[in-house]
């Protein structure tokens, strides 16, 4: 399978070259409306972030009280520094998030009609645990956005420490500490804490299994892949309940799985994997369905799949959310089979209507979920929301999202080019490419990449770490 493992990293090299020529552009664009100053400061920030990076990895001594130590700090300081921007933004919930606030309400106050049939959530059936879960949370410590945004910090100061964990895995302490100090610098994380999102959430438990993954790719006994894979999947399944991303996880670890890993486990890690997830998943929704607390199953939204299809194939608006699209589900009263025809017919007449418009549309999809280095975190916590008035520092935030970005994009890039271990490589870089073939079928947005985001982050820390190093560790 070697082969077919370079197959991927390869195309995978030539995709980050198209989305860090993109990200270029996009930058300079913004930058010629606004000024450098900001640009200028993204870099300085990136070197500092790199700088410390190469301190860790230089380092002839990282171990015991210094280890903790430092992983201390960066977690304190990425923690703290998501608190402060929470507190900064004063973001409050609007248009989806505004929904799933009010949702979580009804459910802090034990109503639970919001998860009727014909509902928001029974047509947007991902954002079902989410709100159910505010609610829980709300009627223990009281209906308050910042209620939500500190847990969100909280959550994702863990996810630094995840993120240390995955890098320890992969190849020792060092890596641990890069990876941790690139993640708790790395923009989206810091800005979406601040709005009322599912990613946040679902963020944790998403880290794990891929932690467990790089677990059964270590080892190579068919017992211990199997229970980490199952391991995995379970925990796949919570992420997931809390934000719909199970398309693209199970595709990229199975085929992963299959390419990769050491023969005599690749099929029952697969088998393990999916057991877990299914059980899990399927588990929780007839939990809730049973219960009363939903009219619909997780397994059968309101909608048919393809209603995803036919808005990701608007050309007029470049595969992002299209009303007229959407509206299809009022035209037919609310009937999901009619909705499925009426979609089907629509779609095939628009795809063969616009052939020589479906490359430039790809273009501008992958542009919309991989050109932008805050993936709308700003855009949502501050850009389009938040503080009234004058937004100080808005294009800052802008611009350094962007320029770090960038650097992250160059690291794997190097990497992904020069590497000569591209085993676990091959694994990370299917996560990137299943989102963005998936995602080239549907709807798009910048925001559902960011919960595979820190990918970029890993393989960056990884490029940093393996310069000039040396290893007989499986990689």
């Amino acid at each position: 399978m070697k082969k077919l493992t370079n197959t991927f990293v390869y195309i995978f090299a030539a995709f980050l070259a198209v989305i860090l020529v993109m990200n270029v552009i996009n930058l300079w664009s913004g930058a010629s409306v606004t000024g450098v100053s900001d640009v200028i400061i993204g870099i300085l920030y990136s070197l500092l972030m790199l700088a410390l990076a190469l301190c860790i990895k230089n380092a002839k001594n990282i171990g015991g009280k210094s280890k903790i130590f430092i992983l201390l700090a960066i977690i304190f300081a990425g923690t703290a520094v998501r608190i402060w921007y929470v507190t900064f933004a004063k973001t409050v919930p609007i248009s989806d998030y505004e929904t799933m606030f009010n949702g979580a309400k009804s459910v802090a106050s034990g109503d639970y009609s919001c998860f009727d049939k014909f509902t928001y959530f029974h047509r947007f059936v991902h954002m079902t645990t989410f709100t159910f879960v505010c609610g829980i949370l709300f009627k223990i410590f009281g209906v308050s956005v910042l209620n939500i945004q500190l847990a969100s910090a909280v959550l994702s100061g863990v996810c630094i420490f995840i993120i240390y964990l995955i890098g320890k895995k992969i190849s020792g302490e060092k890596l641990g500490l890069i990876a941790a100090l690139f993640y708790s610098g790395f923009i989206p994380s810091i800005a979406y804490c601040a709005v009322f999102t599912s990613e946040n959430f679902a963020m944790p438990f998403l880290l794990l299994s891929l932690l467990f993954v790089i677990s059964a790719y270590k080892s190579a006994h068919i017992g211990k892949s199997a229970v980490n894979m199952l391991i995995s999947g379970a925990l796949l399944a919570v992420g997931c309940l809390f934000r719909g991303v199970a398309p693209f996880y199970l595709s990229a670890y199975i085929i992963g799985a299959l390419t990769v890993f050491a023969k005599k486990t690749k099929i029952i890690s697969c088998a393990s994997l999916a057991l877990a997830f299914f059980i899990v998943f399927g588990s929780v929704s007839s939990i809730y369905y049973k219960t009363g607390i939903t009219k619909y199953r997780l397994t059968n939204g309101g909608v048919p799949f393809t209603v995803y299809m036919l808005v990701g194939f608007n050309f007029e608006t470049g595969g992002m959310f299209s009303a007229d699209d959407q509206n299809i589900y009022f035209e037919v009263n609310k009937d999901k089979d009619k909705m499925a025809e009426v979609v089907k017919e629509r779609l095939i007449k628009r795809i063969s209507d616009n052939k020589e418009k479906i490359v430039p549309l790809l273009f501008k999809k992958t542009n919309t979920i991989f050109g932008y280095g805050e993936f709308n975190s700003v855009y949502w916590s501050y850009g389009n929301n938040g503080t009234e008035g004058a937004k100080p520092y808005l294009y800052t935030l802008y611009r350094t999202a962007s320029v770090y970005y960038i650097m992250l994009i160059l690291l794997c890039l190097y990497y992904a080019v020069f590497t000569k271990y591209k085993s676990l490589l091959c694994l990370l870089c299917l996560m990137i490419l299943g989102f963005e073939g998936g995602l080239m079928l549907m709807e798009v947005q910048s925001r559902y990449t960011y919960s595979v985001a820190y990918v970029f982050v890993i393989i960056g820390a990884m490029s940093v770490y393996y310069l000039g190093e040396r290893s007989k560790n499986r990689r």
